[in-house]
């Protein structure tokens, strides 16, 4: 499933701008929905969460989950409750391109497993890191795209809230720095350009021939004018 989701995000970066957009869109559902299915799955505190069985730790990432929802429970109920309303489920898979992820098409919280798994990431950074997402979700069910023009503004409202809630975690404060610093990008940071960059930066990270690497991106930068 690693070089599906590769492809995907291949297909992602040659579409920033709406290249075959419906085409991308069914894509990445049909392949959420098949990692959703072939996760290990339970509910915690009402949200459906998906593990993959293929990773050799997903005991820790539940758990590390788990205890992440239970402090959003514990400190912003109100918080969990938009969430079960605005978000299908949580998933925990290779996300490649970011730490985390909406996803528009199924609802779903994406959480890249690498991240989820590493042991300087404390529950109450992912605590907060959900709800950057969560805040995506909410924007989404008011009807309000993620157009070039509006992604600075969402973004920082995403990053306000997940400052908010780091704010009142016990063990927040490293999660508090990372929104602020977020913050305090400026608005270049989600140029369409500049997510091409990022993106084509990952690819090349994947150790693709520089060949099909630079064919990629004369391809993204061309749908992205």
């Amino acid at each position: 499933m690693l070089f599906v989701r590769q492809t995907h995000e291949v297909i992602c970066t040659l579409s920033l701008r709406g290249f075959k957009a419906r085409f991308r869109d069914r894509l990445q559902a049909g392949i959420n929905q098949s990692l959703w299915l072939l996760s290990r799955r339970h509910v915690v505190h009402g949200l459906p969460v998906g593990v993959p069985w293929t990773d050799p730790e997903r005991s820790a990432a539940a758990t590390k989950l788990r205890a992440a929802l239970d402090l959003i429970a514990t400190a912003q109920p109100r918080r969990l409750a938009r969430m079960k309303r605005d978000l299908s489920r949580l998933l925990v898979t290779s996300v490649q391109v970011a730490d985390a992820q909406f996803d528009p098409q199924t609802r779903t919280c994406l959480l890249d497993q690498s991240y989820v798994c590493k042991p300087e990431i404390s529950p109450a950074h992912l605590a907060a890191v959900i709800a950057h997402e969560a805040t995506h979700a909410r924007i989404f069910a008011a009807g309000i795209g993620y157009s070039p023009e509006l992604r600075p503004r969402i973004e920082r409202l995403c990053m306000r809230q997940e400052l908010a809630l780091a704010l009142l975690l016990p063990d927040g404060e490293l999660a508090a720095q990372h929104a602020r610093r977020g913050l305090d990008l400026p608005d270049a940071t989600w140029d369409t350009a500049a997510i091409v960059t990022r993106r084509i930066a990952v690819v090349r990270s994947w150790g693709w021939p520089e060949w099909l690497v630079r064919l990629i991106e004369r391809g993204a930068r061309r749908s992205a004018a």
